[in-house]
C-alpha cells in the first residue's frame, strides 16, 4: 500500500483514508457491527464505502477486503504502520525530550 501511494504521490490521501477507517474500526459500536455475523456483508461494505467516500478507490478495496476476511480490527494497526513509514520517508523522528529547566512555548 505504501509503495503504491508513494508511486502515485498520494501518501497524505492514503493516510487520511486509513485514519478514517481506523477510527471507524476503533469505535466499539461500529466494530461490533462489522464483526457481527448476522449483518449481511453488503451492509458492512456500505458502511466502509460511506466512511471512505471521496477517498482512494484502493483504500475502499482494502477496507472491503478487511471486512470480507473479518479483519476490520486490523485497520488501526495498518494506519499506525503506514504513519511510521510516512514519517520515515519524510525523515521525521519522534523523540521524547527531558530538560532540567522548563521550556518556554
Amino acid at each position: 500500500v505504501f509503495d503504491l501511494a508513494k508511486q502515485r504521490g498520494t501518501l497524505d490521501a492514503w493516510q487520511a483514508d486509513l485514519d478514517r477507517l481506523a477510527a471507524v474500526a476503533g469505535d466499539p459500536l461500529a466494530a461490533n457491527y462489522l464483526a457481527n455475523p448476522s449483518v449481511p456483508r453488503d451492509r458492512k461494505f456500505a458502511l466502509v464505502d460511506k466512511v471512505l467516500a471521496g477517498g482512494q478507490p484502493e483504500a475502499r478495496n482494502l477496507a472491503r477486503l478487511l471486512v470480507e476476511r473479518d479483519r476490520a480490527g486490523d485497520a488501526s494497526r495498518i494506519a499506525e504502520l503506514f504513519a511510521d513509514l510516512l514519517r520515515a520517508e519524510r525523515g521525521i523522528a519522534i523523540a521524547e525530550v527531558t530538560t532540567a529547566e522548563p521550556l518556554s512555548p
